[in-house]
């Protein structure tokens, strides 16, 4: 082996300010790790929203459609069971092909069904759109908490998952509030309609954001 000639001991080191700097690496990290928390974090938000907005809309659809209490109780249940069915699909789809394409697909999925509800003619229709949320829903309610824990360092989780809990209380109150209000006055289909809205815009931010 040749030993190293003299041009080569003596390359000049590169300046100062071309070397890179370690802050900045990190803040560059913390800053795409509260940019994906805060959209997750809305992302849960819409999710409980569209969710729960339906309880807000029984009393208008009852009297649209004329539907028994146990009709209503049917929607419930089966909205949930497609959760249940949903969640290990979404984990297994994640598991082979990564948790963004899974949580992208997911998001679409269950916005236009909630948008789709509100074109409902009667409870076969109102049924099917409720069980593709719910079932859409999923892929969040499965895939968002182990996203956000290979976000953060152990030390930060407990806030993290704390901000993360907040979803329910904050989209349970927008459900009940905005799912009232437009309904009142542009009745309950119109409610649906821009439930969906803030998902779509939601899965468009989502493209540009790096899984962990």
């Amino acid at each position: 082996m040749a030993p190293p000639s003299e041009s080569t001991l003596a390359a000049p080191l590169p300046p100062a300010d071309r070397l890179p700097n370690p802050a900045d690496a990190a803040a560059s990290r913390d800053w795409g790790a509260h940019a994906s928390l805060a959209l997750l974090l809305a992302l849960g938000v819409v999710c409980v929203m569209d969710a729960m907005i339906i309880a807000s809309l029984l009393t208008p659809i009852k009297n649209e459609f004329g539907f028994s209490d146990e009709q209503i109780g049917r929607l419930s249940s089966l909205f949930t069971l497609a959760g249940i069915v949903g969640a290990p699909v979404f984990g297994f789809l994640a598991n082979r092909l990564g948790r963004k394409v899974v949580l992208l697909a997911g998001v679409l999925l269950w916005s236009v069904a909630a948008a789709a509800t509100g074109l409902a003619e009667g409870f076969a229709g109102l049924l099917l759109w409720r069980i593709v949320t719910g079932f859409g829903e999923a892929a969040y309610n499965s895939l968002a908490p182990s996203w956000l824990a290979d976000l953060y360092r152990p030390k930060w989780r407990n806030l993290v998952f704390s901000l993360y809990m907040l979803k329910n209380k904050i989209g349970a109150a927008l459900a009940l509030a905005v799912g009232g209000w437009v309904a009142a006055r542009y009745g309950w289909r119109a409610a649906f309609f821009v439930a969906g809205v803030p998902g779509i815009a939601l899965f468009l931010a989502l493209l540009w954001v790096r899984e962990p």
